[in-house]
């Protein structure tokens, strides 16, 4: 990760349009900065740490699907996010990415000895914190025999990733409080009916699978808001998703989505961010600006012509 410091401005750091995923917790330590670009890349959090610059005037964030951070409290500014981030901070403690606080986990744990053993699947550079750093009760299971052993019907977070699944788990659809559902980077090739059963559903992260759709009976998880459906065979945005006005956010980069349904579109009045990156778009409609509740459209790496490169490149405004 490098950062670009303008020759021109001391105190401006560029970073925009570099797919970055996450923020270095040591950019805090430009207790100087006052404007910090971090326009159209893959954040889905920033460093809790980042509340602590005080200096910090304007932070640009357009272009990238947060995930840790309402979306009201972006469209508040720089201030708002600044005195959010600050909220998360644990005092007395090592500060974690927020990114990291709540990117849940399977892990395998002894409750009476309350102790944490990842799996062979976490990743080794950053370990999830205790689950009391934030407020949702996280899945916890265990692997015995091939088998997936859910230990709580109750949790609102559950985190099947990476786990080589072609099915999921049938007693996932019995967690009625369920509000996160990660199974990214697995082997679906679709999601079974049951998942309307799934009612408190807010997040639902399919990437890196095998989908071609999604069910309708995805209807029924009336309060999702966010769907992450990157890296699959999707040739159109689901119909389903225009019938759930709760979405805020739709992430389909990286499929063969070869046109934008407008109408649909229309219908999600608090639709804040699409990512079509990297799809087969060969035309972009006139009509898609009447799209108001819009802030955040990436179309970048698809066939069009129009608009120009040049114009995306300049922001969802434009």
């Amino acid at each position: 990760y490098k950062l670009i410091r303008t020759e021109q401005h001391s105190n401006f750091w560029r970073h925009n349009s570099n797919k970055q995923h996450s923020v270095p917790e040591a950019i805090a330590e430009l207790t100087d900065l006052e404007r910090l670009d971090l326009t159209n890349n893959d954040l889905m959090g920033l460093p809790v740490a980042m509340g602590g610059m005080t200096q910090l005037k304007a932070l640009s964030l357009d272009g990238n699907a947060l995930r840790s951070i309402r979306r009201s409290i972006v469209q508040q500014g720089t201030v708002a996010v600044l005195k959010y981030l600050r909220s998360r901070a644990i005092p007395g403690r090592h500060t974690h990415t927020y990114t990291h606080m709540l990117t849940h986990t399977l892990v395998s744990a002894e409750p009476e000895e309350h102790t944490h053993h990842t799996t062979k699947h976490t990743p080794k550079k950053h370990q999830p914190p205790p689950t009391h750093t934030h407020s949702r009760e996280t899945h916890v299971c265990s692997e015995g025999e091939g088998e997936l052993v859910l230990n709580s019907a109750s949790a609102q977070v559950l985190d099947l990733a990476k786990r080589n699944l072609s099915t999921l788990p049938p007693q996932v659809f019995d967690m009625s409080g369920l509000a996160e559902l990660m199974v990214g980077h697995n082997r679906l090739t679709s999601l079974p009916p049951a998942i309307g059963q799934l009612c408190s559903l807010t997040v639902l992260d399919v990437r890196n699978n095998q989908l071609q759709g999604l069910p309708l009976e995805l209807e029924c998880c009336s309060k999702l808001r966010e769907v992450v459906l990157s890296f699959n065979r999707l040739t159109a945005v689901p119909p389903v998703l225009y019938s759930i006005p709760s979405l805020e956010a739709i992430i389909a980069n990286d499929n063969q989505i070869g046109s934008i349904d407008v109408k649909g579109l229309a219908g999600l009045s608090v639709l804040a961010t699409l990512d079509l990156q990297n799809n087969s778009i060969t035309q972009v409609p006139p009509e898609l600006g009447t799209v108001s509740s819009l802030r955040h459209l990436c179309l970048m790496g698809n066939p069009f012509r129009i608009p120009r490169s040049a114009v995306l490149v300049r922001g969802t405004q434009a």
